[in-house]
């Protein structure tokens, strides 16, 4: 199988934090001057997680790790407004763009053979940053030095199609250990209208990956999403407001519409882990004194969700 005929390095999981500084592409300065120096932020478990540490039973342990793996930030391509872009609170194409590598970060926590991260950009430790052109060879490199016990994959991706109505996304696995792309994904959308692609992609992509789960008991059940992009978007926000808690993410950067809460609220139902992304996301909105009210939201009735409603949210 796929994994039998790779080698590679393991070690333990790497701590949300942020990466050395890395330097955009000289060749590709004068395109992206307004992004002259970046940070990559780490984000080592699903990001609905954080707050629930001292709540036994949601996350499978990863002692020992699996297959290290790390998904970038998606690069949003041709955009003629970079520069405007950059200077306003985060927009559904950014917060895709951030939410993808996030969610298949997600799905390889729960599989026993890898230990994945998800990497996103920041500036100055205080706003976002939409990478315009795709990730190159030397900045995957530096994505494997600046990790501890370094990786054996990188995925990167462009997300293209800016404010349009169709956006086309392309994915890349590259293996560290041979220095070369693996495979790709391509997948073209509505924004609005991405769920058949997304789950065909998604299906796909476990299967290529030999996604395994984890024994019974070992953390919850993990279910794939019936609707990816309102779970993406979901992730995409709640790594905003977990960043913003942290000091890593100046507040007014986040962009909270009404229709953007209600797609959050009514997606809570939808799964065990979708009911914990609520719980967290609205405990982190309310802290950050985003919102002043919150919609009524019907959660899944299980065991863990109840526990977690209960306790509340650190």
């Amino acid at each position: 199988g796929f994994l039998d005929r790779l080698t590679g390095r393991s070690a333990s999981p790497a701590p949300a934090g942020v990466f050395p500084s890395l330097a955009v592409d000289p060749a590709q300065a004068s395109a992206a001057a307004a992004v002259e120096t970046v940070s990559l932020v780490s984000i080592a478990k699903p990001v609905w997680s954080y707050g629930l540490e001292t709540i036994p039973g949601i996350l499978p342990p990863k002692n020992p790790p699996g297959r290290r793996i790390a998904f970038a930030q998606l690069a949003t391509t041709g955009l003629p407004d970079l520069r405007e872009r950059l200077d306003r609170p985060e927009d559904d194409l950014g917060r895709f763009a951030r939410g993808l590598p996030l969610w298949l970060a997600e799905t390889m926590y729960f599989s026993i053979n890898y230990t994945p991260t998800a990497v996103l950009g920041s500036r100055d430790q205080s706003r976002h940053v939409l990478f315009p052109h795709p990730w190159t060879p030397a900045n995957i490199q530096q994505i494997v030095d600046t990790t501890e016990g370094g990786l054996d994959f990188v995925v990167t991706g462009t997300l293209s199609g800016g404010d349009s109505n169709y956006w086309t996304i392309n994915l890349h696995l590259w293996d560290v250990a041979k220095s070369r792309e693996r495979k790709t994904w391509s997948m073209s959308f509505a924004p609005d209208n991405g769920d058949r692609s997304l789950v065909e992609f998604h299906t796909h992509f476990r299967l290529f990956m030999e996604w395994a789960a984890h024994p019974e008991a070992a953390g919850l059940a993990y279910a794939p999403p019936s609707r990816p992009s309102p779970w993406i978007r979901t992730l995409g926000i709640s790594a905003s407001a977990f960043l913003a808690e942290k000091n890593a993410l100046d507040p007014a950067q986040i962009a909270l519409p009404p229709a953007l809460i209600d797609l959050v609220a009514e997606n809570a139902v939808t799964s065990e882990s979708a009911s914990l992304g609520w719980l967290t996301f609205a405990a982190r909105a309310r802290r950050l004194g985003l919102v002043a009210d919150l919609p009524a939201v019907q959660l899944l009735r299980t065991p863990l969700v109840q526990s977690v409603s209960e306790t509340g949210v650190a």
